[in-house]
């Protein structure tokens, strides 16, 4: 998410100067590559370039494919086939056994496109769905686009063929916030979900909250900080933060909206405020929750909660995280943040947090 974030915001720069830049996108893999479908990166006047999309290997020759696509302004799709003998005397051996397929496409003032539309969901914390013809025998479609926002507005590039209809895609997509590959009419059509950054409720002010707030804002996660005591909730401590609140406890379930996508970490080293919170934790919707402490410390909290008629949310002990993280043997504040957004990046992505080499078939699925 740092990634599209940072591409993002040196788009609009570009934009604000008058300048034009190329957007690469990868929308097709076959075998093991460095990135999957949806993989982005602007490449700039100067040979700057901000993303990765083939691990460094591909680079080179994309900076020169990209000045092509400046000068004429047209798209262009461009194949690597790592598998070929030809690659590697070539010189982009990327080692990965796979074929990559890449759109290029111009990207500037007066060319409204993908990353406008990211930014405005970005901006909205709005999810949002793209379809991009990434092969036509007409050329004339090539980076033609069609955009809906999760409230339903949607808009389209002048080249889109409304005939399309992609509906089903649409709702497949959404509901596995995974792009696919559509074959329509005489073209083939990338259809992606455009998807928010983790949202991150950090609920306690203490030393160790400083590198997880860090670890976090490196991720490209928004991160809101809250705490009852002013001393510590203060936004100078916590530069990576979009927020830092002063909120008394028995105030902050109400005042602490979450939604899937969030994830809501406890770390006041208070029993009984942890107690508070917790109840009004586990009545949300938020993705992930998580406790800091002993794992005994937090059946003592569901036990208290279930000795004040709140039974029910007892049953919720499954949606807790405690000890929250994962085990990589953390003892100090910044390896106890690390293994937390560990965690959290493996709940958000449906994984267990498995060691890759114990993990049978490809890394991607």
């Amino acid at each position: 998410m740092r990634e599209i974030l940072d591409i993002v915001d040196t788009f609009e720069r570009v934009k604000r100067h008058g300048k034009t830049g190329v957007l690469a996108s990868v929308v097709r893999v076959e075998g093991s590559t460095y990135r999957r479908p949806g993989a982005r990166a602007l490449f700039l006047p100067g040979d700057e370039v901000i993303g990765l999309i083939g691990g460094g290997c591909l680079e080179n020759d994309l900076l020169l494919q990209a000045e092509k696509v400046r000068k004429n302004g047209r798209p262009k799709r461009i194949g690597y086939d790592n598998t070929s003998d030809d690659e590697i005397v070539w010189g982009l051996g990327l080692g990965c056994n796979g074929k990559v397929d890449v759109l290029l496409e111009p990207v500037g003032p007066g060319q409204p496109g993908p990353l406008e539309f990211i930014a405005r969901c970005l901006k909205d914390r709005m999810r949002g769905v793209m379809a991009t013809v990434i092969r036509s025998l007409d050329s004339s479609r090539l980076a033609s686009r069609w955009m809906c926002d999760a409230g339903g507005a949607v808009q389209w590039s002048s080249n889109w063929d409304d005939r399309v209809d992609l509906s089903g895609q649409v709702a497949e997509v959404k509901a596995a916030r995974k792009p696919q590959v559509v074959a329509i009419r005489d073209r083939e059509i990338l259809v992606e979900p455009v998807e928010l950054p983790i949202r991150l409720l950090v609920v306690g002010a203490g030393p160790d909250a400083l590198p997880l707030v860090t670890f976090a804002d490196r991720l490209g996660w928004s991160v809101e900080v809250f705490d009852h005591r002013e001393a510590f909730a203060r936004a100078d401590r916590f530069p990576g933060a979009r927020s830092v609140s002063v909120v008394p406890v028995k105030d902050m379930a109400r005042v602490v909206q979450t939604d899937r996508r969030t994830a809501v970490v406890l770390m006041t080293h208070h029993f009984l405020h942890d107690c508070e919170l917790l109840r009004g934790l586990l009545r949300s919707n938020a993705g992930y929750c998580g406790v800091l402490g002993p794992k005994a410390r937090l059946e003592r909290l569901l036990d208290t909660l279930k000795n004040n008629a709140s039974a029910s949310l007892a049953q919720s002990r499954k949606r807790v995280k405690g000890p929250v993280g994962l085990d990589i043997g953390a003892e100090t504040p910044e390896e106890i943040a690390l293994s937390i957004v560990a965690e959290i990046q493996a709940c958000f992505a449906g994984r267990d947090g498995m060691p890759l080499s114990r993990k049978a078939g490809p890394i991607h699925a």
